[in-house]
C-alpha cells in the first residue's frame, strides 16, 4: 500500500479523557473536535476563555457531544498550570489522552512570571 496505512475513521473514543491545550484555533480545535465526534470527554485547556467558549459551542453543535468543557489554562505561568491540574484532578480520576498543542511563536521579548524566556517558557516548560 502506497502512502503507509489507511486512516481508520472508525476508531471511537468513548469512555475516553482528553485534554487538548491550545483548543481555541488550528490543530488544537480539530484535535478537540475530533476526538469529542468520537465519543470522548475533553477538557480544552485554553488561556482565552471567551475563545474557548465559542469554539466548544462550534465542537458541541457540530459533534452532538455535550461532554466538551473549557478550562482556563495559562502555559506561560506556573500558578494557572498548577490550577487548572488541580481542578482537573478534583473532576476527573484520570487523563487518558494530552494533547500538549498550546504554543506561541514569533512573541514579543518578554519573560514568564517564572522568568523564563517567554517562547521557551510557554512551548516548552509549560507542558511540563
Amino acid at each position: 500500500m502506497n502512502g503507509g496505512i489507511a486512516f481508520d475513521n472508525s476508531v471511537s473514543a468513548e469512555g475516553k479523557t482528553v485534554i487538548v491545550t491550545g483548543a481555541t484555533s488550528g490543530i488544537g480545535k480539530e484535535a478537540a473536535w475530533e476526538f469529542a465526534q468520537r465519543g470522548a470527554k475533553v477538557f480544552m485547556a485554553c488561556r482565552d476563555m471567551t475563545k474557548c467558549e465559542e469554539a466548544r459551542r462550534e465542537i458541541v453543535l457540530g459533534t452532538n457531544n455535550k461532554y466538551v468543557y473549557c478550562r482556563p489554562c495559562d502555559l506561560a505561568s506556573a500558578a494557572s498550570i498548577q490550577e487548572f491540574v488541580a481542578r482537573f484532578k478534583s473532576e476527573e480520576p484520570k487523563v487518558n489522552i494530552l494533547v500538549n498543542n498550546a504554543g506561541v511563536m514569533e512573541s514579543p521579548q518578554g519573560v514568564t512570571r517564572e522568568g523564563f524566556e517567554t517562547q521557551l517558557g510557554t512551548n516548552h516548560f509549560g507542558h511540563f
